[in-house]
């Protein structure tokens, strides 16, 4: 049975894409341990965007909803390298919000409160993950580059809100 065949409902997005490139599901481990190996980085950029964050937040927003644009539009090969870097463009802007909300209990001298605030902030984090993934397990019926055209314009709309 050729690789691209829908042997079973996948339900991560990126063995879909694996299949669509006609890449084997067992690609799948060497893609997560690339982007793992890939997110060791992340300190370095957390360091060059520590300074300025409130400006750093719009423009790696806006960087990734160029990688989900690409992971969308992207057809062959080329697409392995956005779904590499995409977990590690996903991770700077939530250590971003997380030092922002720790600078924000400080600027309110909530330092009382810090583990109550922050945990308001998680929780309606997790709200939005759980909303993300239900609405999402009903889109790979239509292929899964749905998700990262929406993905794009959402990140795209916060970056500008943020802007603004």
């Amino acid at each position: 049975m050729p690789p691209t065949q829908n042997r079973e409902k996948p339900n991560f997005f990126y063995i879909v894409k694996l299949r669509e490139i006609g890449l084997h599901d067992n690609w799948i481990s060497a893609i997560i341990l690339g982007y793992s190996a890939i997110q060791l980085l992340t300190p370095f950029f957390m360091n060059r965007t520590a300074f300025c964050k409130a400006a750093a937040l719009p423009v790696e927003l806006l960087i990734v909803a160029l990688v989900c644009l690409l992971l969308a539009l992207g057809g062959g090969h080329l697409s392995l390298l956005p779904m590499l870097i995409l977990p590690l463009l996903l991770s700077l802007p939530s250590f971003l919000v997380s030092m922002m909300s720790n600078e924000l209990v400080d600027e309110l001298h909530l330092e009382k409160q810090r583990a109550s605030f922050l945990s308001i902030v998680n929780q309606g984090a997790n709200l939005f993950e759980i909303a993300f993934l239900f609405s999402a397990s009903a889109i790979p019926e239509q292929g899964v580059s749905v998700i990262f055209y929406v993905l794009a314009g959402l990140f795209f709309f916060v970056a500008l809100i943020i802007r603004l």
